[in-house]
């Protein structure tokens, strides 16, 4: 089981929290760092994004991620999700950050 959470549930929360951090625009435009590179091999240029996502557990997917737009302009936050054969859930916040 453990192994279907990390094939299909894994991407099915980070596709969900995707879908959800509120920009006006969605995310066209920003630059998706959720490899944990950089843009251009330097440092990171705003805007970006990033959306990372680990299964610890058979059902249970940590998604941590955030936005910023600039110096003083971003969200984020580490999540944990129950995800059960396409009903996702979420059952903690274990960190939220906000400028």
């Amino acid at each position: 089981m453990w192994l279907v959470t990390v094939s299909f549930g894994a991407r099915e929360v980070r596709q969900l929290k995707l879908s959800s951090m509120s920009q006006p625009t969605g995310l066209a435009g920003f630059t998706d760092l959720s490899d944990g590179g950089s843009a251009d091999g330097r440092s990171a240029k705003w805007p970006f994004y990033y959306c990372s996502t680990v299964s610890f557990a058979p059902f249970l997917v940590r998604v941590d991620y955030g936005w910023q737009s600039g110096g003083l302009c971003g969200d984020g936050a580490s999540d944990l999700y129950l995800w059960v054969f396409g009903a996702v859930v979420k059952i903690y916040e274990i960190d939220h950050w906000s400028i």
